[in-house]
């Protein structure tokens, strides 16, 4: 945290733009390039024995990082 602030006093004295980005929300919004399939979870009695399709990354998923 104390470099978090010494940080943004020096960008506040040489006039720097500050940016910031969400990067779990990155991971999770990235498109997948390959099919990725999973089984249904044991809540959705209706897909029972079926798989669905990834469409968006999910967590840990071995190809989210390269997404």
């Amino acid at each position: 945290m104390e470099s978090l602030r010494v940080l943004l006093a020096l960008a506040a004295a040489q006039d720097w733009e500050i940016h910031q980005m969400d990067v779990v929300s990155a991971y999770l919004l990235g498109e997948l390039e390959e099919d990725a399939y999973l089984e249904a979870p044991d809540g959705l009695d209706i897909l029972l024995g079926k798989v669905l399709k990834a469409v968006k990354g999910l967590p840990g998923l071995k190809q989210l990082g390269r997404t």
